[in-house]
């Protein structure tokens, strides 16, 4: 990716890398996590948002999905059997979507799973991440973060 110089180890590239070109999602992300950890009573939200793990779907370095060509769907095999084995494995047990591939993806994982091992599911569509309603942060406050 060009906009951005590979991440730095152990930080949360959402709150101390500079980001340019993604059209603000960086700042919609942390807005909706700053928000979140708020109403739920956090007031070091930074800390809350790096004590939280942040990852694509698809856990690869591209611009979108579709940039990743060929390559997509093998990554696309990749990244269901790796949330398959991680979910139960860390024991996630609210998952936050920010677009329609993410979504799908999470969901196809989720009917997977056993019943004891099933996260909730917040899906936010992506245009929508820095302009959460107020019932998309009523909602996420009940997650079982």
């Amino acid at each position: 990716m060009s906009d951005r110089p590979y991440p730095r180890k152990n930080c949360n590239a959402y709150l101390w890398e500079a980001w340019t070109g993604t059209g603000d999602y960086q700042n919609r992300v942390r807005d909706f996590v700053e928000r979140l950890a708020r109403v739920r009573g956090y007031t070091d939200w930074q800390g809350f948002f790096n004590n939280t793990l942040t990852s694509n779907f698809l856990p690869f370095r591209s611009e979108s999905d579709g940039a990743l060509g060929p390559a997509r769907q093998p990554a696309k095999v990749f990244a269901h059997a790796l949330w398959l084995r991680l979910i139960p494995q860390l024991g996630i047990r609210a998952i936050v979507c920010f677009g329609s591939p993410a979504k799908a993806g999470f969901e196809r994982v989720i009917a997977e799973l056993g019943v004891k091992s099933q996260p909730e599911l917040l899906p936010l569509r992506h245009s929508r991440c820095g302009l959460v309603t107020n019932a998309d942060i009523a909602r996420a406050k009940t997650l079982p973060f």
